[in-house]
């Protein structure tokens, strides 16, 4: 995912969210359904925001 988003035709001020709830790029296994994602992934997140969430999501993982 963070390859795809740091490609030179990914605008940084693009919504994040626009990319991730794309079912089509295949970001997300089948087990998780897309309605999921759109409910609960903020639609407030840039591209340029990409990093900063992957590492707040794997340290909210790593301390539960």
């Amino acid at each position: 995912m963070l390859r795809f988003l740091t490609l030179e035709n990914q605008k940084e001020t693009d919504l994040l969210s626009i990319y991730l709830q794309d079912g089509s790029l295949n970001f997300w296994p089948s087990t998780v359904p897309e309605e999921l994602i759109d409910e609960l992934f903020p639609e407030n997140l840039l591209v340029a925001n990409t990093y900063d969430a992957y590492t707040f999501t794997v340290k909210k993982i790593e301390n539960q």
